[in-house]
Parts: structure tokens; sequence; C-alpha cells
């Protein structure tokens, strides 16, 4: 029998490929192909991703990694199974596991997003949103200082429950550690607060309208009009495309 085996340190082109068959499955999920903003978006702290979204752009980014939203999406329906048998176990269905809700923007115009599980337990009536984590992006949960986007989303999933009918009293981030053990897992949690999740909506619906409002079209280096932030997570944008010109179809980040 014939072995073949790669020298220790160099490169086998089959990561390459399997690097290839991931990111092309990952490019043909549904969620990849959404273009209409979730709660997830709309709590980007980047005006321009939002702006780019606003307009429906289509993601340009070749340096952009889905691997870890990628588990992500795979621990959730994990999630959802668990939570189910739970359900089973406890003779009741105590958890609501990916409901789709929806909200409106301030024109009227209706947005959703699945929202992972809410508590209905008359002492909890809580939103829980599963976040599948590294080292450090947990330790902000445990700090009590999560970012701002995942704060944001977890109001627009209360909100969205909220237009459903159901009294929401609470939000919370639940923290479970990418590579880590169960006794890691970390809780965020805060009182519902419709306001924090209809100024994410003013928000988008305001810079949806900035590129006409700076004619792009006549010039589309304007699009470095539109701020980025601070911090801005570009190499999880579907429109970063580093070292090329700024244009209607990508940024080249900060």
């Amino acid at each position: 029998m014939t072995t073949f085996a790669t020298a220790p340190g160099a490169h086998d082109p089959i990561a390459d490929e399997v690097a290839e068959i991931i990111r092309y499955g990952d490019s043909q999920r549904p969620r990849s192909q959404q273009q209409a903003p979730g709660p997830s978006t709309l709590g980007n702290t980047c005006d321009r991703a939002l702006a780019y979204n606003a307009r429906r752009t289509r993601g340009v980014s070749k340096v952009s990694d889905p691997l870890m939203a990628i588990i992500g999406t795979a621990m959730h329906a994990w999630m959802e199974y668990a939570v189910d048998l739970w359900n089973k176990k406890l003779g009741y269905e105590r958890y609501l596991t990916e409901r789709k809700v929806r909200f409106q923007y301030p024109d009227g115009t209706e947005g959703s997003g699945t929202a992972d599980c809410f508590d209905t337990d008359p002492n909890r009536l809580m939103v829980m949103d599963w976040k599948i984590l590294g080292k450090d992006s947990l330790a902000t949960i445990k700090r009590g200082k999560p970012s701002e986007a995942y704060q944001t989303q977890t109001q627009l999933y209360g909100l969205g429950y909220a237009n459903e009918g159901y009294d929401v009293k609470q939000v919370c981030l639940v923290g479970i550690p990418r590579s880590g053990r169960l006794s890691e897992i970390a809780v965020w949690r805060v009182d519902y607060d419709p306001k924090v999740a209809q100024t994410a909506l003013e928000r988008y619906e305001s810079l949806a309208k900035l590129p006409d409002q700076l004619k792009v079209e006549e010039d589309e280096t304007r699009w470095g009009w539109i701020p980025t932030g601070a911090n801005p997570p570009c190499h999880f944008c579907k429109y970063f495309r580093p070292g090329e010109p700024i244009s209607s179809t990508g940024c080249p980040g900060v």
C-alpha cells in the first residue's frame, strides 16, 4: 500500500481544497444569501456596512473567514435539538426555540429575525440568545460588557417577541465556549428595553437614505464619507476588500 505524507511544516494542497469546499458551502446556505437585515446585522457598529446592506449590496469579500459562523450555526441546531428534548422531559413547551419574530421600521417596513430561545416561565419571560464564542469574546460576557452589537441583537429579539403578544421581561446572552468546558458558560442579562431596539431600527432607516443623500452614484469615493466607527469588524464583513479602492460594491476597511 502506497502512503502519502506531507513533509513537516510543508503546506498540503488538500487543505486549500477543503477550505474552498467549506467556503462554497457557506456561500450557498440561505443565511449567506440573505440580503434583508436581521437583528445580528442591525447591531453592527459600522455605519458603512449597514449602508451597503441597505442597498442590498452582494458580498464581495475574499478574505472574510466563515468558519466560526459555520460552527455557530451547527451548535445552534444542536441547541434547538437539546432544548426541544428538555421540553419533552418537562412535559410542556416551556422554551420556545427558533421562532421567527417581526418588527417594524419607523416607515412601516417590516423586518424579521429568528430568535434562538424564549423562556416562558412567568418568573423569567426572557429571550435567550446563544453565542458560541472564543476565549476573548467569552471574557466580555463574563465581565458584563458584551459588544454593542450583541446587546442590540437581544433587544431586537425581545421587541419581536413583544410584537407577537408575549410579555418580555428580560433578554440575555448565553456565551458557550467554542473550545472549552460547560463550566465556562457565561451569561449576561438585563431588563428588556424596547428603546434600544427602536434606536437601532431608526439608525438603519437613516443610513439607508445616506448613500442617495451623498449621491454616491456620481462619485463612488463618497462611500468613504460614511463612517466605520473606531473598531469595525472588517474581517467578518462581506464587503471587506483590503487593498482595493472603495466603491459601491466594497470597502478597504480602516
